[in-house]
């Protein structure tokens, strides 16, 4: 069973989900990502894009390579994450607003 604080990252491959967790330790479930994110919850978690799910109060920033490419950083979390052309426009979103919901 693992603890639901130490989930970093949900990531969609094929017809499985890649859960990273804190240290960098991955295990593939047999979930759809549509499932773990209706089951986790979203005060703590945001969809980035149709394939990543991440924890908000674990992003420590972000930082933009090219046009087409940006690396986040996690914290407890070595892999940095390469976000697409879109995914950082959502992450800002969902900062944003994780932000606001703690003030």
């Amino acid at each position: 069973m693992t603890k639901l604080g130490s989930i970093r990252i949900a990531e969609a491959t094929d017809n499985f989900t890649r859960i990273g967790l804190e240290g960098s330790q991955f295990f593939t479930g047999h979930r759809l990502i549509s499932t773990w994110g209706g089951q986790l919850p979203a005060t703590i978690f945001g969809r980035i894009s149709g394939s990543l799910i991440t924890t908000m109060n674990h992003v420590l920033s972000y930082k933009v390579i090219d046009r087409n490419g940006t690396h986040a950083f996690m914290d407890g979390l070595t892999k940095l994450l390469l976000l697409s052309r879109l995914e950082p426009r959502r992450l800002k979103q969902l900062l944003r607003e994780h932000r606001e919901e703690i003030v």
